[in-house]
């Protein structure tokens, strides 16, 4: 993020290496939502342990049609919303 100038878009970023359990285990999510103070959010992924792991932290799930393994794997963990383009997303959070 940093080396992209991505960085100061995030408040919050954790990896791999600052949890003891990967996805979809719901440990990163829920210290992320911590760090923010926060304790509902939005789970956006393009894979099932995105969503699973956003489904565990019992938050909001947001799938993206644009998933490298197809949108079918992720439609079997039932995302509360699919979108297909970045403006979808503003939409539905406008209506949320």
């Amino acid at each position: 993020l940093k080396s992209f100038g991505l960085d100061k878009y995030f408040k919050v970023v954790i990896g791999s290496e600052q949890v003891t359990h990967g996805k979809p285990h719901p440990e990163a999510v829920l210290n992320a939502l911590k760090k923010l103070g926060k304790d509902q959010g939005y789970m956006i992924g393009d894979n099932a342990t995105d969503i699973l792991a956003g489904k565990n932290a019992h938050i909001h799930t947001i799938g993206v049609t644009w998933s490298l393994k197809g949108t079918e794997a992720l439609l079997e963990t039932h995302p509360d919303y699919m979108m297909e383009s970045y403006e979808d997303l503003l939409d539905y959070l406008e209506r949320m």
